[in-house]
């Protein structure tokens, strides 16, 4: 929660990007954090990156592949199915 508070408060998609990066590699998080976390960015290349920073952090990375429908592009789609794989 505190995470969405700041990431809220950040204007700069490049800047929440940021804050999320450095709170991950603290504490994991689970996919369900991931996907509230990604409907704070208004655009499939912020979601895309998102997705990508918090992969190696997410502690249940076998439900990962769920979060595909976060994405609308088909280039961010197939770069997120080449990433969990």
């Amino acid at each position: 929660d505190l995470m969405l508070m700041l990431i809220r408060a950040e204007r700069d998609p490049e800047n929440a990007l940021d804050l999320v990066k450095k709170m991950v590699r603290l504490k994991c998080v689970s996919t369900v954090q991931v996907r509230k976390l990604a409907g704070q960015f208004g655009t499939d290349e912020a979601r895309y990156q998102l997705l990508d920073m918090c992969y190696k952090y997410t502690i249940d990375r076998k439900q990962y592949g769920v979060l595909a429908n976060l994405l609308t592009e088909v280039y961010f789609i197939n770069r997120f199915k080449a990433l969990v794989q």
